[in-house]
């Protein structure tokens, strides 16, 4: 019966306060960038390794003044997930070529090496994005038989723009659009607008993650499918063909709905104090912590639990 009743209870409820999110981005915050403590002696950095069992990452420069290395350092600090996983997990070390230590190659600039100072990954090249930042990450850790934190999975996932797709889905209420298809594994983000005249959740997902036809199905089963709106013919007529329902283009008729309207369930809850929320982190937040707040609390880092207020801090400190 409360499955039932559910979604109207979403859509009647009165709120407070209004968070503006769409896909672009998270809301603007004026946050202090974390400082990442790196070393510049590879024996220091090799013996805190040894002591604490984290990897080393090691930035590669050709001078200590390489202009290449200083952006590729800045692209790390400018992602707080990323540089908050550098500065908690790794051992961060700026390693000069020229000192020649023997894991070194010319092709490198990220390199992960163990408390003995040997490589963890095979030779891969250079790092050329954040997405292969955070895969080698992720990578790294496993070589070293330590927990991938899932904070950084999901960054990993959410910058993988290369393989995001977008697709729109009708229902009654794009409040409970957004609850529930941010629920859906491979969901990165979701955002209520309007297509047709129609409330509509705008889903961009990871096709590696969940297909078209298998978002719509699941979409269909919580009553969010009476039409579904893609891009492409192909994508129309696939979805069409394996699961009946009825199909629209997807195209520059969309419009977003006003910034009260989106994330409704997150609402409920003070996020002031939480820093660097990406628009993944907001969407599973508002889907999962109506129901289960704390597997929503699964999305944050550890800094950004630091930050909630109650009552989802009260889940923090108790679950």
């Amino acid at each position: 019966m409360l499955h039932m009743i559910m979604p109207l209870i979403i859509c009647a409820f009165t709120l407070l306060t209004d968070v503006s999110v769409s896909f672009g981005g998270a809301p603007k915050r004026a946050d202090n960038p974390l400082r990442i403590p790196w070393h510049e002696a590879l024996d220091v950095a090799l013996a805190h390794s040894q002591t604490s069992g984290k990897p080393v990452l090691a930035i590669v420069r050709d001078t200590p003044d390489c202009a290449n290395c200083q952006a590729f350092q800045r692209d790390i600090a400018a992602n707080p997930l990323l540089a908050e996983a550098a500065a908690d997990e790794f051992i961060a070390l700026k390693l000069d070529r020229s000192q020649d230590h023997g894991p070194v190659t010319d092709s490198h600039n990220l390199l992960f090496l163990d408390a003995t100072g040997q490589r963890l990954l095979p030779h891969t090249g250079r790092a050329q994005s954040t997405h292969d930042i955070a895969t080698r990450m992720i990578h790294a850790l496993k070589a070293a038989h330590r927990p991938v934190p899932p904070y950084l999975s999901a960054a990993s996932l959410e910058l993988d723009t290369a393989k995001h797709k977008q697709a729109a889905f009708a229902m009654f209420c794009y409040w409970v659009g957004e609850y529930e298809l941010g629920k859906i594994d491979g969901v990165i983000a979701t955002e209520a607008g309007w297509l047709e005249g129609r409330e509509v959740t705008l889903v961009r997902y990871h096709q590696d993650h969940v297909t078209l036809p298998d978002l719509a199905r699941q979409a269909a089963a919580v009553k969010c499918a009476r039409k579904v709106f893609a891009p492409t013919a192909l994508e129309r007529r696939e979805v069409a063909e394996t699961t009946r329902l009825k199909v629209g283009r997807l195209d520059d008729r969309y419009r977003i709905a006003k910034p009260s309207d989106q994330k409704k369930q997150i609402q409920r809850w003070d996020l002031s104090g939480v820093s660097s929320l990406t628009p993944m982190q907001l969407t599973k937040i508002n889907a999962l912590a109506p129901d289960d707040p704390t597997r929503s609390l699964a999305w944050l880092s550890p800094r950004q639990r630091r930050g909630l207020s109650s009552p989802l801090a009260d889940y923090a400190r108790t679950n």
